[in-house]
């Protein structure tokens, strides 16, 4: 029975390893583009965040929270 050749055994090593460093490669640049979205996504919504804050502290009190509720009398029971 004849072996095998040792440069076979190496070279299917070798190709598998370049199989899995290409697996690998294409893995890693498809995480890049999803952190780079999320951040783009993150930039935004700190954006509208801040917006949203400087409106909420330029915004004046509504009406009718500036009244005292106490000091209103209730309504006349007076029927006409």
């Amino acid at each position: 029975m004849a072996e095998p050749a040792p440069n076979s055994d190496f070279l299917k090593r070798a190709d598998n390893l370049e199989i899995l460093f290409n697996h690998l490669e294409k893995t890693t640049q498809d995480l890049d583009e999803v952190i780079g979205d999320g951040q783009q996504q993150f930039e935004e919504l700190k954006r509208r965040v801040e917006r949203l804050a400087e409106i909420v502290q330029k915004k004046p009190p509504a009406p009718d929270s500036q009244r005292d509720q106490t000091d209103e009398s209730p309504p006349s029971e007076h029927a006409a």
